[in-house]
């Protein structure tokens, strides 16, 4: 009995010292990685967080790029973290396609870590190098099947949504592509208006840039509407390629076993820098919309999208790297 109270009590002054802890939180600056090289739509989408945030808190949040292995690398490193607060990781939706593509993770994407909130989803665009030929998508996917394994399509890197996207645009339009992947959307935007590869199918926060300089193409937006900001730009299902529907989503994630008192201050302050009116309007002009809820809601989706894109995955017959 001596035994069973002095465990009570151990236990009772932990989370004492937790919650305690949690009221003092940060006291310090807190690091946000960014699994991917900047210029991207999820380096773009932290620096805006981090800003703003930092503004709440009191304390420097520093963005950090730390890219490759389609954003492995980067979230190892959280994590592997102490789970004190004090790292953070902004991902995208790669995390969850990640583990159907990999034989070997070293972390689990979804009891890996501690899911804070899910900030922002929006739809992909399909784009080609301003000087492609094809002015439609129709005309892209003719083009494509003419020349088989003659077109490429960029990505972000092997297991991100868009090395995925492309896989299945091949599935549903009969077409061979040479993948090349890059580091990040922000390096294959560029390889892409270089004319290094034909298209790419991104998230439009990475792609509207350069589609507004006139240096690549939009040819189709994937998701069920067209994009405000892209108004005179077809749906794919509108541009004769029904049923291709990809989206992109956003979260914040901390290391596994963070104190849920710290999860829920850094819950509360980053969903009050997204319900801010100004930093909607400036995540929807580069193609995101803003979302938040709980914590669990966040373990939830991923835990479903998890499943859902091993279900793709294998439907597309796509073998896992070793």
């Amino acid at each position: 009995m001596k035994l069973i109270s002095r465990l009570t009590c151990f236990v009772a002054f932990m989370a004492v010292c937790a919650f305690a802890h949690a009221q003092q939180y940060p006291e310090r600056a807190i690091r946000l990685i960014v699994p991917y090289t900047p210029g991207g739509g999820t380096d773009v989408m932290a620096r805006i967080i981090g800003a703003e945030l930092s503004k709440l808190i009191g304390q420097s949040v520093i963005v950090e790029n730390r890219p490759g292995a389609g954003g492995i690398i980067g979230t190892d490193i959280v994590a592997k973290s102490h789970p004190d607060g004090y790292m953070l990781a902004l991902i995208s939706s790669g995390h969850v396609i990640n583990p159907a593509l990999h034989t070997h993770m070293p972390f689990d994407s979804v009891n890996g870590v501690s899911p804070v909130i899910q900030v922002a989803s929006g739809p992909n665009v399909i784009v080609v190098n301003a000087a492609v030929k094809a002015k439609s998508l129709a005309e892209l996917i003719s083009l494509a099947q003419r020349e088989p394994g003659q077109l490429s399509f960029g990505s972000a890197g092997v297991g991100n949504p868009t090395h995925l996207a492309g896989e299945l645009f091949q599935r549903v339009t009969h077409t061979k592509l040479l993948h090349v992947p890059y580091k990040g959307s922000g390096q294959a935007e560029v390889a892409l208006a270089g004319g290094e590869i034909t298209m790419m199918i991104d998230s439009i926060p990475a792609a509207l840039p350069l589609i507004n300089a006139g240096k690549t193409r939009a040819l189709a937006v994937t998701g069920r509407r067209r994009f405000p900001l892209l108004p005179d730009v077809p749906t794919a299902s509108e541009a004769g390629l029904a049923g291709y529907d990809m989206t992109t989503w956003w979260g914040v994630i901390a290391p596994p076993n963070t104190p849920q008192a710290i999860v829920s201050v850094l819950n509360t302050n980053i969903a009050r820098v997204l319900h801010e009116e100004r930093i909607r309007q400036q995540f929807l002009k580069f193609g995101a919309e803003p979302t938040t809820g709980t914590a669990e809601q966040f373990r939830d989706f991923i835990a479903a999208e998890t499943g859902r894109y091993a279900k793709l995955i294998k439907a597309l017959g796509i073998e896992p790297l070793s």
